[in-house]
């Protein structure tokens, strides 16, 4: 009898061993999986402020991408209007003695604009600069039109 006590009493201190050990690891196992529902909650936080900067630079990016636009025509009309100063500039040349190459160089208009102001606007033809005036109103009208064809 005191051996099947004996072998009772060890088999209950084995199982509460045992029962011990599981309820250690139960413990470990809560405990990580507390640490795992920790980090899963910082990564959607992260996630989350990842989001509003992505939103916030889309935002930026339009923006931008409007402002650009906006540069884009206003350096259009800029070159459109410098273009036509340009012949203010050259006629205003001429009439000091400038050639055409210095026009080319100076103003930024083409060998045959140059030429065109020379013609109408150069010393030699100082006797019908009214004449030539009215050409050069009729010639700018005409580039007019034909820019605005090229745009449209």
């Amino acid at each position: 009898m005191n051996i099947l006590i004996m072998a009772l009493g060890a088999a209950a201190a084995a199982m509460s061993a045992i029962a011990m050990l599981a309820l250690r690891r139960a413990r470990q196992a809560g405990a990580r999986c507390a640490d795992l529902e920790g980090m899963l909650l910082d990564a959607a936080d992260r996630l989350d402020s990842i989001e509003a900067q992505l939103k916030e630079r889309e935002h930026t990016d339009a923006r931008m991408s409007a402002r650009l636009d906006r540069l884009t025509a206003d350096q259009a009309r800029a070159a459109a209007h410098a273009g036509k100063s340009g012949f203010g500039e050259a006629i205003a040349l001429i009439e000091h003695g400038a050639g055409a190459e210095q026009l080319m160089a100076s103003c930024g208009i083409s060998r045959a604009e140059a030429r065109l102001v020379e013609t109408l606007y150069g010393k030699r033809n100082s006797t019908a600069r009214t004449d030539a005036k009215n050409k050069f109103v009729l010639v700018d009208t005409q580039l007019e039109a034909a820019e605005f064809r090229c745009e449209a």
